[in-house]
């Protein structure tokens, strides 16, 4: 069942199951565990960051190392990045995305669209999200850049003239984090 008790700073929810991030750092888990969503989940209290694919999830520890538990029948934890320093975690379907200090983005799991191997390969970028089966990075320029599937236009890039993007900033005592929101009466498509 979902927490009923007070004290928790992030959520995020994957197919069948719920992941929130307590105040204290620790990871709390609900939901559908038939791919190990509960049982391999991380026990220790060291968390600032949490988000949901459809069977997988991952949490970001205060080093900047990414973890990630569930399925893995695409790589969704085999391909996750083993070093440190990400200030930024997101999931899609069946792949992830995470932002390193540097500003680049590392990508694992599903490939199948290009989720993975179609990421960007320069630096400079402030904020990522993931769809379903594509993702997109906000570079520190303004810039959009999306990957991945573009059956209903999704990893087409915003033009300028017709998309305005919002970026809020909040920052903790440790990071910054970068926030990203598209206003949807702007935004529009080029081929």
């Amino acid at each position: 069942d979902a927490p009923t008790d007070a004290g928790y700073s992030a959520l995020a929810c994957g197919l069948h199951h719920g992941v929130a991030l307590r105040n204290d750092g620790r990871v709390v888990m609900w939901g559908g565990n038939s791919y190990r969503q509960r049982v391999d989940m991380p026990t220790d209290a060291r968390y600032v960051m949490v988000t949901c694919g459809n069977h997988s999830s991952c949490a970001l520890r205060d080093d900047g190392r990414v973890v990630v538990w569930g399925r893995n029948d695409r790589r969704q934890r085999d391909g996750a990045p083993t070093d440190v320093g990400y200030v930024s975690i997101a999931c899609g379907y069946a792949h992830s995305c995470a932002l390193h200090t540097s500003g680049r983005v590392v990508t694992w799991g599903d490939s199948a669209h290009q989720q993975r191997d179609g990421a960007p390969t320069d630096a400079g970028y402030v904020s990522i999200a993931c769809g379903f089966d594509y993702s997109c990075a906000l570079h520190k320029s303004g810039r959009v850049v999306c990957w991945g599937s573009n059956i209903k236009g999704t990893a087409l890039q915003p033009t300028r003239a017709t998309c305005r993007f919002r970026v809020a900033s909040n920052t903790p005592a440790t990071r910054r984090l970068l926030v990203v929101s598209a206003i949807p009466s702007r935004c529009g498509t080029t081929a």
